[in-house]
């Protein structure tokens, strides 16, 4: 099984990640499935991401926004990654990653959590869902996307996605 891969950059305005969900949201919705996310522009930087308070704040702002919506719930924690992609090692981050950054929580890469701060992260799942719907009805960010459409197929993707092939990789170098 395949599964979808995209990568952002820091420098991204609010409009630009919500045209990225009224993107995402429907391809999501016909795969079954989230993304996972990588964020560009830190190769050359040995921190991890979450060390890095630029890349943070950005990770801030996509929980803000409700991008955490359209992201697989997590590629690490083993008890969350969806049962086909158990024996993978996902690239990126999914929504728990990227939250745990967000919120100061991810230390070292890890994931393990306890039963507190997982129901603090599922009402936060919760609120991004909805924020993600309500983006999602409000009118394109992008020309010629009609209001509340949902394709019957998958749109070609923006430049910006990068597909991933279990067979072959990812078309993007990860961290």
């Amino acid at each position: 099984m395949d599964f979808l891969c995209l990568s952002l950059t820091d420098d991204m305005t609010d409009s630009e990640i919500k045209e990225c969900i009224q993107d995402m949201i429907p391809v999501c919705r016909i795969k079954e499935q989230g993304f996972c996310l990588s964020i560009s522009g830190y190769d050359e930087d040995p921190r991890d991401l979450w060390d890095i308070p630029k890349a943070v704040g950005f990770m801030k702002r996509l929980c803000d926004l409700g991008f955490i919506s359209a992201l697989e719930v997590s590629t690490t924690a083993d008890d969350l990654i969806r049962s086909e992609f158990q024996e993978l090692k996902l690239p990126g981050f999914g929504a728990l990653e990227v939250w745990m950054c967000a919120t100061n929580r991810m230390h070292r890469g890890k994931t393990d959590i306890d039963l507190e701060t997982l129901q603090l992260f599922h009402k936060e799942l919760e609120l991004a869902n909805m924020r993600a719907d309500a983006i999602c009805k409000e009118p394109p960010y992008r020309t010629g996307m009609k209001k509340n459409s949902y394709p019957t197929q998958i749109p070609d993707a923006p430049t910006k996605y990068h597909g991933f092939n279990k067979d072959r990789g990812p078309r993007w170098k990860p961290r």
